[in-house]
C-alpha cells in the first residue's frame, strides 16, 4: 500500500497490490487495484490473468472469459496459454 501511495502512477505497484488483496480473499479490492493497473498499463499481461482469476472468485464468469482473453491475445506463447483456453471454453459454454 505504501509503494501505491509513493507512485500511484506505477502499475507494478497496483498489480502487486492486487495480488497480495486477492490471497489474502479480498477480491473487490484486488479487483480496483487490477483495473488500475490495467488502465495505467493496458498490455501488461499479468494484469489480465489476475483481474480473470478475481472475476472467477467472484463469479463473474463473463468478465473472467474477457479478462482471460485479453491475456492469452497478449500472450498467445504463454506457458500456460493451453490451460487457459480450456478455462475459457469452459467457462463461456463451449465457445472459445
Amino acid at each position: 500500500e505504501q509503494a501505491v501511495k509513493l507512485d500511484p502512477k506505477n502499475p507494478l505497484f497496483h498489480l502487486d497490490l492486487g495480488a497480495a488483496y486477492y490471497l489474502m480473499k479480498h477480491y473487490r479490492d484486488a479487483e480496483s487495484e487490477l483495473l488500475k493497473a490495467a488502465e495505467l498499463a493496458p498490455k501488461l499481461v499479468e494484469v489480465w490473468y489476475d483481474l480473470g482469476t478475481v472475476y472467477y472468485q467472484l463469479s463473474d464468469y463473463d468478465k473472467a472469459v474477457e479478462a482471460l482473453r485479453k491475456y492469452v491475445d497478449l500472450y498467445p506463447a504463454a506457458p500456460d496459454a493451453k490451460k487457459v483456453k480450456k478455462m475459457i471454453t469452459q467457462l463461456s459454454g463451449g465457445r472459445l
